[in-house]
């Protein structure tokens, strides 16, 4: 069960995973099931981030053997630690808020916990490991100042350390070391990047018309954090985003719209709710994603970033599927050097 890659999933695995994965859909009927795939999707899901959901859902399957039963036992044991360690974040979460609040610091908490709170019906179904704080970039230089006070030191690199091109700091408890939390003056790290798309705390608040918990504001964040930051390499991101997109009510349509033509994120909105539209079977993300859709940079993106590709990132073919994804970067790239030029 600590293996770092898994035998790529075949396409009926696939199905089978991305129903389990699913934290809206029922549990799959007894037939589907064997000690066997059971295990792979445990296993599995560890690597994509969705254990607390695979894990919950397999408890009603009837799975007879002893191998499987331990590994439940194991993986109910992993997701215990992962629901008490979140209480603990977020118990340090609201200390730096009311710190930075007092301190006339302006910064959101983004990403894990709010995901958690906003968008899952059983929030422990969202696990994370760290605290993600969002503020302006002229504000970080308060920000960081304020956390040693709290009992926080900085995690700096000795050689290369990039934590100022990358507006992101990262800070440890000095009695915990479990303990992270990131802060960040823009969700898009890398400097090149960031010339040419850009993800700030204005523009959360612009996403949410002002609220930066927001359901337009959520799915943003999720399709950024997804599509700029990790590449789409677990399934977790598409969670996210199947599950903004399912909290985002019609009348909040247009302004998401609004936002991804004032960010410039629209291949970034289109790529990725096709992508949780299609692994979740889910119409109305789809929908969605057509309003987002347009040329060749979309159609080609859509076809590299595929569910398998997904679904197969944490595998031992995942070098196919880190080549399709670091070709959507480069479309991302290429497509926006294109409209500076225009």
């Amino acid at each position: 069960m600590n293996e770092q890659r898994h035998s790529p999933l075949s396409k009926v695995e696939q199905a089978v995973f991305a129903e389990l994965a699913d934290p809206e859909k029922p549990p799959l009927p007894d037939s589907w099931a064997d000690a066997r795939m059971g295990l792979r999707m445990l296993s599995v899901a560890r690597l994509h981030g969705v254990l607390p959901i695979v894990w919950r859902k397999l408890r009603s399957a009837t799975v007879a053997g002893d191998a499987f039963a331990a590994a439940m036992a194991d993986a109910g044991d992993a997701v215990a630690l992962m629901a008490g360690h979140s209480l603990l974040l977020r118990h340090h979460a609201r200390g730096i808020g009311e710190q930075f609040a007092q301190a006339g610091i302006p910064a959101a908490v983004v990403k894990g916990p709010v995901f958690a709170e906003r968008l899952y019906t059983f929030p422990a179904d969202r696990p994370f490991t760290d605290i993600d704080l969002l503020t302006s970039p002229e504000n970080l230089a308060a920000a960081n100042a304020a956390l040693p006070g709290l009992g926080f030191v900085a995690l700096t690199k000795t050689v290369w350390d990039k934590s100022d091109s990358n507006q992101e700091y990262k800070w440890g408890r000095t009695d915990n070391p479990n303990i992270l939390i990131e802060l960040h003056g823009n969700l898009v790290h890398y400097a090149s990047f960031r010339r040419l798309l850009s993800y700030s705390y204005d523009d959360l608040l612009l996403a949410g018309d002002g609220d930066p918990t927001a359901p337009a504001a959520l799915l943003m964040t999720a399709v950024i954090h997804a599509a700029c930051g990790h590449k789409f390499h677990r399934l977790q991101f598409a969670v996210d985003i199947v599950q903004s997109a399912r909290a985002l009510p019609d009348v909040d349509l247009p302004m998401l719209d609004r936002a991804a033509r004032s960010i410039g994120a629209d291949l970034e909105l289109a790529v990725a709710l096709n992508l949780a539209g299609q692994i979740f079977d889910d119409r109305r993300t789809l929908e969605m994603a057509r309003r987002f859709s347009s040329g060749a940079a979309s159609t080609l993106s859509k076809r590299l970033i595929s569910p398998a590709a997904i679904h197969n990132a944490t595998s031992s073919a995942g070098r196919t599927s880190h080549l399709r994804r670091k070709a959507f970067r480069g479309i991302q790239l290429l497509s926006r050097v294109g409209r500076k030029r225009l």
